[in-house]
């Protein structure tokens, strides 16, 4: 017997989370709802991903919608500073959107920051810190940054 997909993508562009159709928000993203995270599964999203890079249809991020479940407007929302991407090497990773009034002007001064504070989640969950990001023109606050995390998928859950 086999087991359907908790998050497919066809060749026609469209993306299903469960029975849910979700699209993209305009900006070449992604949408999907908070309710979507505990019912797919990150090697899904992650083997779905790597289908839409075969056919050119990557998405630049899999983005949540913050509106409640019962709304569903993909370009006409605010999403969640945390979404999903596909790694270049295929794996599938975590990216964490980040605002500050503190200036770090460089990757290693952010990264002594935030490594203490996530550390012990990637050591529960056999992650990898990938990259940090720093907005380097922003002059005045806030300051926006960005931190890449990849873990292991098999038997994980997005949420």
């Amino acid at each position: 017997m086999a087991v359907s997909a908790t998050v497919r993508y066809d060749a026609h562009g469209e993306w299903f989370f469960g029975e849910h159709r979700r699209r993209n928000d305009g900006t070449d993203s992604v949408v999907i709802k908070r309710n979507d995270l505990a019912a797919a599964t990150a090697t899904d999203l992650a083997r779905a991903l790597r289908a839409a890079r075969r056919h050119d249809e990557e998405p630049y991020a899999v983005n949540i919608d913050l509106a409640p479940d019962d709304e569903y407007s993909p370009k006409n929302t605010v999403v969640d500073p945390i979404s999903f991407k596909l790694l270049d090497d295929g794996r599938l990773a975590i990216r964490i959107s980040l605002t500050s009034d503190d200036n770090f002007e460089d990757q290693n001064r952010l990264c002594v920051v935030i490594e203490p504070l996530i550390d012990p989640l990637l050591r529960r969950s056999a992650g990898q810190l990938v990259a940090v990001g720093v907005n380097r023109y922003r002059t005045t606050a806030p300051f926006f940054y960005e931190v890449v995390v990849a873990a292991p998928t098999r038997g994980k859950r997005l949420s």
